[in-house]
């Protein structure tokens, strides 16, 4: 999931949300900002939940002590304390941006937890966590490092470096996930919506449960469609009425909403030969039902359009694709990013 996140960002145009059929002009901020609501510089001061606790505080004086707790630069796995000592008494708008400030800290930070992956070590931890994944994946499946039970899977990891690394990563909110024979440092969303999917609003709520989706059933695994067709025409139309009803998100979570969206607009543009052609790389019937039934959604109207357009391709091509001899095919698909899908939406300041 991580590689093509990483290949949306870095190779597509991103995207951000407006109502139905408005256009307007988009505007991209560099990624490495936090986003965090309430920026500031670092300070030297440590700084624990312990030191700064809300209790019984008005509301205004609830928003302040967080504001100064900010202020500080917390560590994450202090964020996380605080957060999960003082979000039952904060007011339901407190709560949420705790919450997003959060995830936005773990979303920025994750490839600085990697770092053992790729040093001298690497092999230890690799065949350790290897060894674990895979006597439990049965029992406990392939999220086994994630939610609940990853404190019980992280007791049976003999190795007492290795052990240790899990834990801290869990303390700041983190899970691991493998893909192609590596694994990595992920917010662990099934564990956030579990535990504070109650205090979150409806748009985070919506945000967590997408997310938890695609880490349970991700859309590609090793870059091959890992869902049906049908699946991927519901969740791209899914991912665009969602994303232009939850502008109330911080910018980095929007970001990502557009990632998945974009996975999705660019396998619709590039159908594979892999899971969604014929061995002859012919358009079937039954998949171009499914591009004619999607220029009816009215709701999705860029989805509507792209298939529209993608129905004409078909035609122009008498129904064949072959990536492999026509680079057409690709070139189609980045010029319509470029005219059609680059200033669709407004991701904003």
């Amino acid at each position: 999931m991580r590689k093509c996140l990483l290949f949306t960002f870095l190779s597509l145009l991103i995207f951000s949300g407006c109502s139905n059929a408005s256009k307007t002009d988009v505007i991209l901020a560099d990624a490495t900002d936090s986003n965090v609501s309430t920026p500031s510089e670092a300070s030297s001061d440590p700084v624990t939940s312990e030191n700064i606790m809300v209790t019984t505080d008005p509301s205004s004086a609830l928003n302040e002590t967080y504001a100064v707790f900010m202020s500080h630069s917390p560590s994450l796995s202090d964020l996380a304390a605080y957060i999960d000592t003082n979000i039952p008494t904060v007011s339901a708008d407190l709560a949420d941006q705790m919450l997003q400030d959060w995830i936005v800290m773990l979303d920025l930070s994750s490839s600085e937890r990697d770092t053992v992956f790729y040093g001298s070590d690497s092999e230890l931890y690799f065949k350790t966590l290897y060894e674990v994944a895979n006597a439990l994946s049965e029992s406990h499946g392939a999220t086994l490092f994630m939610g609940t039970p990853k404190a019980e899977v992280a007791l049976q990891v003999k190795d007492y470096d290795v052990q240790n690394y899990l834990n801290a990563l869990y303390d700041e909110g983190y899970g691991l996930m493998s893909s192609e024979g590596l694994f990595y440092a992920y917010p662990d969303y099934i564990y956030i919506l579990d535990h504070y999917g109650q205090y979150a609003s409806s748009s985070l709520n919506q945000y967590l449960e997408v997310m938890v989706n695609e880490i349970q059933t991700p859309l590609f695994a090793e870059e091959t469609l890992n869902v049906s067709v049908e699946t991927l025409f519901q969740r791209t139309y899914y991912y665009e009425t969602l994303f232009a009803s939850t502008q109330d998100l911080q910018k980095q979570l929007r970001m990502n909403l557009a990632g998945l969206l974009n996975m999705c607009y660019y396998r619709l543009l590039v159908p594979s030969s892999y899971d969604m052609l014929d061995d002859e790389h012919r358009v079937s019937e039954t998949l171009k039902a499914f591009y004619q039934e999607a220029v009816a959604h009215n709701d999705t109207p860029l989805t509507a359009a792209l298939c529209a357009e993608m129905l004409s391709f078909f035609n122009e091509k008498d129904d064949i694709l072959n990536v492999f001899d026509d680079p057409r095919i690709y070139e189609h698909a980045n010029l319509y990013f470029e005219s059609h899908l680059g200033n669709a939406l407004n991701i904003g300041e």
